[in-house]
């Protein structure tokens, strides 16, 4: 068995977490990138990372509940505007959502994309404060269905 190892029901794989909570502004999905609503105007509930954003503090957990029918209680279920995100940072090794379309080879650094997705870092053009973690795995993306990439955090150390 190769470590580490991708998850089907999770997102964080390894390592220990810093643990927080945010109101969210509007619907974001376990695995999403978060960054601040509207920081200049003193809104600090969290929305989806925005595409090439320097401005992500964390990735949106699962939900603590103890049933996959609540909002956030799966992979696949969002949380809504106004409920309490899990969220994490720290060096961990995690599944995070592929922007569509993306492919990714195992090693190649990610940078936010659309909604809090990820997407490749292009080394030549983009800028460094945009790279946020580096690929553990090969991946196509299925343009049909969500799907997740196994990637080391990098800039939240």
């Amino acid at each position: 068995m190769q470590y580490p190892q991708r998850a089907d029901n999770m997102i964080i794989t390894g390592g220990l977490p810093l643990w927080m909570s945010f109101e969210a502004a509007e619907a974001i999905m376990p695995g999403d990138l978060v960054q601040s609503n509207n920081p200049a105007a003193g809104d600090c509930t969290i929305k989806p990372g925005a595409d090439d954003s320097t401005e992500v503090v964390a990735v949106a957990d699962i939900s603590v509940q103890s049933s996959s029918t609540y909002r956030g209680g799966s992979r696949t279920k969002a949380y809504a505007a106004n409920d309490q995100v899990r969220c994490f940072r720290g060096p961990v090794t995690c599944m995070l959502r592929l922007y569509t379309s993306e492919e990714i080879q195992c090693g190649e650094m990610l940078q936010p994309a659309a909604s809090g997705e990820v997407k490749a870092y292009i080394c030549a053009t983009d800028e460094s404060c945009q790279r946020i973690a580096q690929s553990l795995e090969t991946l196509a993306q299925n343009t049909l269905t969500f799907q997740w990439i196994h990637v080391a955090l990098e800039r939240f150390g």
